[in-house]
């Protein structure tokens, strides 16, 4: 009876360790509802989406959850991957395979109504900065009496407004929230300027995307500083924010991103163009963090 009782409590145990382990969305560098497609794309973080994964030439720091499949040639994942059907070419995964739904339908509907509640919070909120722009640059100054600071623009207007410039202190929240159909990040040049001590300006700012249905982001980013790389590693920080965008198709390519993508779904190509035709790009987990709204990880 105790040798029952014993191989049954490994067996949970063994079960266990390929559950998804995620309680929300900011336990993941990217989710996606529906899927994600990319290639020659570097994700330092865990993957989730209820949709299927396929990625070619690539790395993932982490693990993969899949409601549906993963597919992938030439990579390595240095995690688990947990998928009803999973396909692999020329890769491998550090910590084991598991042909097994990782997500509850309670899982799915619950991340999805976390990303779209969250959207329609963060839109919600007043605006509280007068940006404006100088020579090329929107100049996004904190108020140094609030710790969360809104924007609130338009797709066409921030496509329009060239470079980005934020200014605050390290606990400086910004939210920017961006409205309309098509919106496109990029050719943007980012400049964090930390007004005081502590930490780098990193987890500080959200992109949220509140209805847009087709989001571009390329080719943007800050550059790598002497400072975020002891934060980091000798990686280059590119976008430092997280990025919702919980109804939209997000093509992420030729970029690179410090912080986190949540979307309806994620593609490194139109779906016109050849998978292995443009360079994904890497993101580099970090964790947005709100304490006064109650959002994201905590410092």
């Amino acid at each position: 009876m105790k040798s029952m009782k014993f191989f049954a409590l490994v067996a949970a145990i063994t079960l266990n360790t390929f559950n998804a382990h995620a309680d929300s969305l900011f336990d993941y560098t990217v989710y996606t509802k529906e899927g994600v497609l990319s290639a020659r794309s570097n994700i330092l973080g865990d993957v989730g989406s209820g949709g299927p994964i396929d990625l070619r030439h690539f790395l993932i720091g982490g693990d993969i959850f899949s409601a549906e499949s993963v597919r992938f040639n030439s990579g390595t994942v240095q995690g688990r991957i947990i998928a009803p059907d999973v396909r692999l070419s020329n890769g491998e995964a550090w910590d084991g395979i598991r042909e097994r739904n990782p997500f509850s339908r309670s899982d799915l509907n619950r991340f999805a109504r976390e990303m779209d509640s969250l959207s329609a919070r963060l839109a919600r909120l007043p605006n509280s900065i007068e940006a404006r722009v100088q020579r090329g640059t929107l100049m996004i100054v904190a108020n140094p009496n609030r710790e969360t600071n809104v924007l609130n623009i338009s797709a066409r207007d921030f496509e329009a407004s060239g470079n980005l410039y934020f200014s605050g202190h390290a606990n400086s929240v910004f939210v920017i929230n961006i409205s309309g159909n098509t919106a496109r990040f990029a050719n943007k040049g980012i400049l964090l300027e930390k007004r005081g001590g502590g930490r780098p300006l990193l987890g500080n700012i959200i992109f949220n995307f509140v209805d847009a249905t087709d989001v571009l982001i390329q080719s943007s980013g800050v550059p790598l500083s002497e400072t975020v790389s002891t934060q980091i590693g000798p990686q280059s920080v590119g976008i430092p924010a997280t990025i919702l965008a919980p109804y939209a198709d997000v093509i992420f390519r030729e970029a690179s991103l410090t912080g986190a993508i949540f979307a309806k779904a994620l593609r490194s190509v139109s779906k016109r163009e050849d998978l292995l035709s443009v360079r994904g790009g890497q993101i580099n987990a970090w964790c947005f963090a709100a304490a006064d709204l109650d959002i994201g990880c905590y410092r």
